[in-house]
């Protein structure tokens, strides 16, 4: 889905990356080891390339460490969005219409930046400019992705699409490591629902 693909955002650090590199992934990854599964609200923000905003998307989101997520958008731009660690479904209520694609997983959702997985940060630049403070630049050659956490959750998420549309995304209301039932991550559509499988 286009607002969730990632390309490149410049971010100039003033403090050279290599000096807080190894300290900056290991913090990195003692936050993310303590999240099995987040819940919560969102509102995104998206910006044009200008900076000018365009809409606001505000609703709820699951998601876990084993790469499932249920992502809902309330209305007016009414859509679902889920993983269920193999595909990801996209449903839109407007159109009544299901796109099934397999999940990429070396192009994931900065969603999924939670998930306890060595590979995507062992794959990635990490840069933690304040020892102090839980805010981390994740960058490869593809993607930069500006992640802040407070007590060890994640507060705000921000990064730019392939239109060179800014998005930020403010999390509320978090919940850390409850039950979350496995039926959320299957979703069925409403009969009528035109599927597409790509």
């Amino acid at each position: 889905m286009q607002k969730f693909s990632l390309v490149l955002l410049t971010i100039l650090l003033a403090i050279p990356h290599s000096i807080y590199a190894a300290s900056a992934q290991d913090n990195l990854s003692k936050i993310a080891s303590t999240i099995k599964n987040l819940q919560g609200d969102f509102i995104q923000f998206e910006y044009d390339e200008r900076g000018r905003p365009l809409k606001v998307l505000e609703g709820e989101f699951k998601m876990t460490d084993q790469l499932k997520l249920w992502w809902q958008v309330n209305p007016p731009y009414a859509q679902t969005i889920i993983s269920n660690g193999t595909h990801t479904m996209i449903y839109d209520d407007d159109l009544q219409q299901l796109i099934v694609r397999d999940l990429d997983r070396d192009n994931l959702p900065p969603f999924f930046f939670m998930a306890n997985n060595p590979r995507l940060l062992d794959a990635m630049d990490i840069a933690q400019p304040d020892a102090d403070q839980s805010t981390f630049f994740l960058s490869d050659s593809n993607v930069e992705i500006f992640i802040h956490f407070e007590k060890n959750l994640p507060v705000e998420i921000s990064w730019t699409n392939e239109l060179s549309q800014r998005i930020t995304i403010r999390f509320d209301n978090l919940r850390k490591n409850r039950r979350i039932a496995t039926r959320v991550f299957n979703f069925k559509p409403p009969l009528g629902t035109s599927i597409l499988v790509e």
